[in-house]
């Protein structure tokens, strides 16, 4: 078995997966690519609510008198 990447990012590599996906000794395993906003939160990234709220707070800390 050979395993082949090919990434959906253009036109001709789709109608080229849509081929092959016709073939009876083929098999074609289509991935969701996960948005850039799933990768950061998933990363760790905060929402803009809470940065905003902690953002606030680090700025009262900071001029206190």
């Amino acid at each position: 078995m050979t395993t082949v990447l090919i990434e959906e990012n253009c036109p001709q590599a789709k109608r080229l997966l849509d081929y092959i996906e016709t073939l009876p000794f083929a098999t074609v395993k289509r991935t969701k690519k996960k948005s850039a906003w799933d990768e950061a939160i998933a990363e760790g990234a905060v929402t803009l609510d809470k940065f905003d709220a902690r953002f606030k707070e680090e700025i009262r800390n900071a001029y206190k008198a």
